[in-house]
Order: C-alpha cells, then sequence, then structure tokens
C-alpha cells in the first residue's frame, strides 16, 4: 500500500511539473501522449507492487514472430533443432 501510494505521489509531481510547461508552450499533441504513457506506467507500476500477475511483453512476441520464422526456415530449407 506504501508503494502504490508513492507511485501516485510520484506521478502527481512529475505531472505537476510538466503539463503547465507543456499548456504554456501549446504542446497539445505531446501532452496527451505525455498523459497517457505516465497513466500507464504509473496503473503498471501499482499493479506490479500489488503483486498481480502481468503478462510478458516477450510471450506475444514470440507467439507472433515463431511462425514467420518457421515459414522462413521452411522457404530456406534449414531445420529447426
Amino acid at each position: 500500500m506504501l508503494s502504490s501510494t508513492a507511485l501516485l505521489l510520484l506521478a502527481a509531481v512529475i505531472a505537476y511539473k510538466e503539463f503547465p510547461r507543456m499548456r504554456r508552450e501549446r504542446r497539445y499533441r505531446d501532452l496527451v501522449v505525455f498523459t497517457v504513457m505516465l497513466l500507464t506506467g504509473t496503473l503498471l507500476g501499482i499493479l506490479q507492487a500489488a503483486r498481480v500477475p502481468l503478462p510478458n511483453p516477450l510471450d506475444w512476441m514470440t507467439a507472433v514472430y515463431r511462425p514467420v520464422s518457421r515459414g522462413l526456415d521452411a522457404l530456406i530449407g534449414w531445420r529447426e533443432s
């Protein structure tokens, strides 16, 4: 619980520092991207601190690229060991 509070506090400090500058400079697209990334990172950090099992992105990449790799191996004539 303490780590989640610390993460929220840190995200609030970062937002407090960055939002006014971006609004003053009229960088609205950057502000939207920054907000989405800050919220995503904060949410993932809180879930990690709460020990919620999160999926590994490397598993997804392997699932996508393994058929491509096997197809290229078959095309070239290499064998997978």
